[in-house]
Formats: structure tokens, sequence, C-alpha cells
């Protein structure tokens, strides 16, 4: 049996492990933020993350840069959403 860690991706995870609490709090992205939660705790695995995610009128359009000046195809990958939510040393690396 897969266990539910495995069949989320990484980046998916981490972002609804980020971005849950400021969206319970109102303060960006779409309703849902009980989705989110869900999923970032292990308790689901049938979120729409990436629909979830260009809602987000802040985080979106920021990781899309990231990805972008990084090369990296995915704004949800876990590199960029750690980036943004973060400021790791991937943010360090790009040339602003």
């Amino acid at each position: 049996m897969v266990s539910l860690e495995h069949s989320v991706l990484p980046g998916h995870r981490l972002f609804a492990q980020y971005a849950h609490a400021p969206n319970a709090l109102g303060y960006c992205g779409p309703p849902g933020s009980e989705r989110l939660q869900a999923l970032a705790c292990g308790q689901a695995t049938d979120v729409d993350v990436l629909s979830l995610a260009r809602q987000f009128s802040g985080a979106w359009p920021y990781q899309q840069v990231i990805a972008e000046l990084a090369g990296i195809a995915d704004p949800l990958d876990e590199r960029v959403v750690r980036a943004y939510w973060t400021a790791d040393d991937l943010i360090d690396r790009i040339d602003r």
C-alpha cells in the first residue's frame, strides 16, 4: 500500500503547509483553507493544489518568477515553494 505522503508531490504538500494558515486567516488565496490544511496534515490527496495556488495573488506570481529565474519548470517544485516562503539559498543564487 502506498502511503499518503508519497502520493502527493512534495512541493504541493509544502505549499499547503505554508499557505493554509494565512489563507485561513483571510490574508491571501481563495476560500478553501480547510482543503489546504487537510493536505498539509496528510489527510487528503485529492486537493487540486495547482488550481488553488494559482489563486494566490501574491505567492503564485512570485513562485513563477523564482522558478523562471532559477531555471525550474514548475512553480510548485519543492525548491521554489521553500524559496518563496522561507527565502532560502535558492533565492540567494538568483541574480536580482
